[in-house]
C-alpha cells in the first residue's frame, strides 16, 4: 500500500506511534519483530512477489483483543431520499410516480465495535432526545398480530414479548455475558464523553474479555479523536487502575 500525498507521512507517523504506545503499556497483544517483513492478506509472512501493504515490524498476536470503533450518522426522514441503486417505478403516462415516505426527522448516531479478527463486539445507537422513550427499548413489529384494544390498560402487557407487537429487550448478551440494556440519549443525536466512558463501563461490569485481563492482557481501542473523546470523564476512566 503506497501512501500518496500530504496526508501519507501523517498516517505513517501516527501508526507508529499507536504500535510504540502498544508497546510500551506491556499489553502483550503486539509482538515486536527483530526486523521487518513482508505479509500477505492474511498477516502471515510471505515472499515479496505475495506482499500486501507495507513491511511490518510490529505482529498483533491477539487480534480479538484489539478493538476499534468510528461513528456514523443519519436521519430518519427519507423527504430527500434519491432513487435506489437506479430503481425505476411504472406509473401512468403522463403522471409522476410516488411513494410515502417518512418525512419527520430524528437525527441519530451508530457507534459499532470491532475487533480486528473482524467479529462484532457490540453496536451502539445514540438516539437525539432528552427524555427517555419506552419504545427505543421495547422495540415494535409493525407485522405481528394486535391484541385487545389500545385504549385498555391490559394493551401493552398483552402485547409485549417475544412475537409480539412490542417483542421487548431489557438485556444484551455480548459473548455469552448479560447486562442491562444502554439506550444514551443526547439532545442532537450526537456522541459526548458520558456516552463511550459508560459503553466501556458497561463491558467492564459483565467483565468482557475477563480471561485476558486475568492473563494479564491488555485491551487495545482504536477511535478517532474529537473532543468527546478528549474530555476528562472519558480520559479519568479508562487511565484509572479498575477500567485502564
Amino acid at each position: 500500500m503506497n501512501l500518496i500525498g500530504p496526508i501519507g507521512p501523517l498516517i505513517k507517523t501516527l501508526r507508529k506511534r499507536i504500535l510504540r504506545l502498544v508497546i510500551k503499556w506491556e499489553s502483550k497483544i503486539v509482538e515486536r519483530l527483530e526486523e521487518p517483513v513482508w505479509v500477505n492478506e492474511d498477516g502471515v509472512g510471505c515472499e515479496e512477489g505475495e506482499v500486501f501493504g507495507c513491511k511490518v515490524m510490529n505482529c498483533i498476536t491477539c487480534t480479538d483483543l484489539a478493538l476499534c470503533v468510528d461513528e456514523v450518522g443519519g436521519d430518519t426522514s427519507q423527504k430527500s431520499n434519491g432513487a435506489v441503486r437506479g430503481e425505476k417505478l411504472v406509473c401512468p403516462t403522463g403522471t409522476t410516480p410516488k411513494e410515502k415516505v417518512l418525512m419527520k426527522e430524528k437525527h441519530w448516531t451508530l457507534l459499532g465495535f470491532t475487533a480486528f479478527d473482524s467479529s462484532h463486539l457490540i453496536c451502539i445507537i445514540i438516539f437525539a432526545g432528552k427524555q427517555k422513550v419506552p419504545l427505543y427499548e421495547t422495540r415494535i413489529d409493525p407485522f405481528s398480530s394486535i391484541k385487545s384494544n389500545p385504549a385498555k390498560a391490559e394493551f401493552f402487557n398483552k402485547n409485549y414479548g417475544p412475537g409480539k407487537l412490542y417483542p421487548g429487550e431489557d438485556e444484551v448478551h455480548i459473548q455469552g455475558k448479560r447486562d442491562a440494556l444502554y439506550v444514551p440519549l443526547a439532545p442532537k443525536g450526537s456522541i459526548d464523553s458520558t456516552i463511550p466512558t459508560n459503553i466501556l463501563r458497561t463491558l467492564d461490569n459483565i467483565d468482557c474479555h475477563e480471561e485476558a485481563r486475568r492473563n494479564d492482557f491488555k485491551l487495545m481501542l482504536l477511535l478517532d479523536v474529537y473532543g468527546s473523546k478528549m474530555e476528562l470523564e472519558f480520559l479519568s476512566y479508562i487511565n484509572s487502575a479498575g477500567s485502564k
